[in-house]
């Protein structure tokens, strides 16, 4: 059975995320190279609802979640809005259901973003860093 979201999590700059993310499953390819980018950066935390299955796989920073899979061809990260029109430029997918501050990243095709995901991901934990969890989203930094 899955389990929810920790309630350390379920705060205002991520409550969109896991409403967007209910019920949807992750490829463990994306997750993997995902968990990979980012498992020791500083305050880094990880959690899917049930990993046996496939479940989405989100990471967070301080409570607030800056990176996510979902399905089998990328990841999704939450980087400064400015960063997020020059990947668009490139190929790179905004997430606008999440706000302007997420952005979809191909992997493993051409065009992909596999060699920059470390960087990027490094980014959206920086950016995280400037949310307050109880607060909200841009507003709050």
């Amino acid at each position: 059975m899955p389990l929810p979201p920790p309630d350390s999590l379920m705060r205002p700059p991520n409550e969109a995320v896991f409403a967007w993310l209910r019920g949807k499953s992750a490829h463990s390819d994306p997750a993997g190279a995902l968990r990979r980018a980012t498992e020791a950066l500083p305050d880094f935390g990880d959690f899917t609802p049930d990993g046996l299955r496939f479940a989405y796989y989100v990471v967070f920073r301080a409570h607030v979640v800056f990176g996510f899979v979902e399905g089998m061809r990328g990841v999704t990260l939450r980087l400064p809005p400015e960063k997020v029109d020059s990947l668009a430029a490139r190929g790179a997918t905004r997430v606008r259901e999440l706000g302007d501050d997420w952005v979809f990243l191909a992997l493993y095709e051409d065009g992909g973003f596999d060699d920059e995901l470390a960087t990027l991901a490094r980014e959206a934990h920086a950016f995280a860093a400037g949310f307050d969890a109880s607060a909200g989203a841009a507003g709050a930094r």
